[in-house]
């Protein structure tokens, strides 16, 4: 009976080891999996400034110490919008709001150039009709 309970008692420790064993292999296997999501995510930051702040490809691939090829293609495998993309686009939209500029202004212009014409019909109406009641009033001889 001992013997027996000794051999189960075996048998339980060692399945204790092996478990522990592959929990130790879980532990080491996450921690080599979280370096190497943080070693990613600080690429993808440094590339993500590196290509907001400078002008071309080359200037942020120099910083990065990697080709420029390689800048390039990490920025499309990470959907970064490229420096010279931003400044294009950047440059694109200056010219839209200025062109939406010009047409706001040339609308108000046109505007004002109708709202004066109105005026001096309306100027020319009056005097029109004050020039028709003083020759009225001279017809009656009011005046």
């Amino acid at each position: 009976m001992a013997a027996l309970f000794s051999q189960i008692l075996f048998w339980v420790l060692a399945l204790d080891l092996f478990t522990l064993g592959v929990m130790l292999l879980f532990m080491v296997n996450a921690r080599v999996n979280l370096r190497r999501e943080i070693t990613e995510q600080r690429i993808y930051f440094n590339a993500m400034a590196l290509a907001s702040m400078m002008t071309t490809c080359e200037e942020a691939a120099e910083r990065m110490h990697i080709s420029t090829n390689d800048f390039k293609s990490l920025c499309e495998l990470k959907n970064i919008e490229l420096p010279e993309v931003r400044l294009e686009r950047i440059k694109q939209e200056k010219e839209a709001d200025e062109a939406e500029k010009q047409r706001i202004m040339a609308e108000e212009a046109a505007w004002r150039a109708e709202q004066e014409r109105i005026m001096e019909e309306r100027r020319k109406a009056a005097e029109e009709d004050a020039r028709t009641r003083k020759e009225r009033l001279r017809k009656f001889g009011f005046s």
